[in-house]
């Protein structure tokens, strides 16, 4: 395809310059939004379904992995009608406004545990009424993800957004993951069935509903083509083929993925019957997302002396696998003494992820340029989508595995646990987590895009 230079409009110059503080403050309140539905699903959902809900553990974990498939059909649907949207408000900012309520209710239905009699009518709302939520979020996060492409060029600048897009990330996930069993003991004085529900309409209404408004009133779409490229499913899909920067952006998400999602559907089983007191993920919640936080906050300030974006994630990656293989070897979480060292470790894994996932983030942007240099289409939603459906295919498979392992060793909910089903949990927060961290790190020393190279693209293609 002959590339088009001018398929883009830069607003002059202003999508080189510095981006205000207020649009990234309003960038930032979108991932704040966001993890009111994804954090609160990625840590409680399967607990609530198996320990309040009655969903069998097997079939939790099925639903988990089925619904990635679900995925890999919508989200490169979504992200190309979002590349392809038009508006006065640009591509992708009307899809956060209109699908910012509908997430709301669909986030409650999730969480809401009908007092359904047979096993069979149980899981099945289970399934459908998480495979809604799923498309509905993708309505939202694949334009949120893509809008970062369309607010500026400048590279250095995008190292800073998806810092801040972490650090509301974090924000929100440290906010749900040490409030939601306050508000559970709170809103169900004993009952976790209206507990949940009601921490579910909280989180919905009163705390994501006004950030992604935020985040659609504050930000800006400074980089829009003209007109509606009438582009394929099938013409991105060739766009992907051979584009080294995307396709490892895509591994590492997907190994991220499993990592992170089936780490976090585990920790509560974790600390439920390793530690043997529930109460203590609360607390490990603030040394994981506080950790986390701190990363995002500091990744800017290694970023900008490396040439190479992807040398912050492949360091810290390391950094994460090890703190891991620590954690599983030296850690007795019956101990006080043990429990101190996990926080201490965790801490360090977290920081080291948090630097580790902001990286990752602001590469994503980047290969935008690179894609429209080598294919002649600018596809920042289906690119979004790629790297989305990779993570969301490892959360799938990560939680999945969660829930067909500990029903393969024997966990029965709310009973005194097996050594072999302790063993598993132990292994599936730990070591496994661990493996995939060196995974993303070896791929990382592959990525070759690095600032020199940005820089010369977005002059080759005029738009500096």
């Amino acid at each position: 395809m002959e590339l088009d230079k001018q398929n883009i409009d830069t607003g002059q110059n202003e999508a080189m310059q510095s981006l205000p503080l207020k649009r990234k403050l309003a960038f930032a309140m979108g991932d704040i939004g966001n993890n009111f539905s994804w954090t609160f699903v990625s840590s409680y959902l399967m607990y609530f379904w198996t320990d309040v809900l009655g969903v069998s553990t097997g079939f939790s974990g099925t639903i988990m992995l089925i619904s990635r498939f679900w995925d890999a059909v919508n989200d490169p649907i979504i992200g190309t009608m979002a590349d392809r949207t038009r508006s006065r408000w640009g591509c992708y900012r009307p899809w956060i406004l209109l699908a910012a309520v509908p997430l709301a209710i669909v986030n409650i239905l999730a969480f809401t545990a009908f007092p359904i009699a047979s096993q069979t009518g149980r899981n099945l709302y289970a399934l459908f009424s998480f495979f809604l939520l799923v498309f509905v979020f993708t309505c939202v996060n694949i334009p949120y993800t893509a809008l970062q492409a369309a607010t500026t060029l400048n590279t250095e600048e995008r190292s800073k957004q998806a810092s801040f897009r972490l650090i509301g990330s974090y924000i929100g996930m440290l906010f749900v993951s040490n409030m939601t069993l306050r508000f559970v003991g709170w809103f169900g004085n004993g009952d976790d069935g209206r507990g949940y529900l009601l921490t579910a309409v909280l989180y919905s209404f009163v705390f994501m509903l006004p950030c992604l408004l935020v985040c659609f009133l504050g930000t800006r779409e400074v980089c829009k083509p003209p007109k509606a490229e009438k582009v394929s499913l099938k013409t991105s899909l060739r766009a992907i083929r051979g584009n080294t920067p995307v396709l490892i952006l895509s591994v590492g998400f997907l190994a991220y993925g499993l990592y992170s999602y089936g780490r976090s559907a585990v920790a509560m089983y974790y600390f439920t019957y390793n530690a043997g007191n529930k109460l203590l993920f609360a607390t490990y919640s603030l040394f994981n997302y506080g950790g986390c936080l701190l990363g995002a906050l500091i990744m800017p300030l290694f970023s900008k002396r490396l040439k190479n974006k992807a040398t912050v994630p492949k360091v810290g990656y390391a950094i994460v696998a090890v703190a891991l293989l620590c954690m599983g070897l030296f850690v007795d979480p019956t101990q006080s003494s043990g429990i101190h060292m996990l926080y201490g470790l965790q801490l360090i894994a977290s920081t080291a992820q948090g630097m580790s996932v902001s990286g990752l983030y602001s590469m994503i942007p980047d290969t935008t340029e690179y894609t429209q240099l080598k294919h002649g289409i600018r596809a920042s939603g289906f690119i979004s989508a790629m790297t989305s459906f990779a993570m969301k295919l490892g959360m799938g498979i990560g939680t999945a595995s969660v829930g067909w392992t500990l029903e393969w060793f024997g966990y029965v909910a709310g009973a005194q646990q097996s050594s072999s089903a302790l063993a598993c949990i132990n292994t599936i927060f730990t070591f496994i987590p661990a493996g995939f961290s060196i995974i993303v790190t070896v791929l990382l020393f592959f990525y070759k895009l690095d600032k020199a190279s940005y820089n010369a693209m977005v002059h080759d293609l005029g738009l500096d």
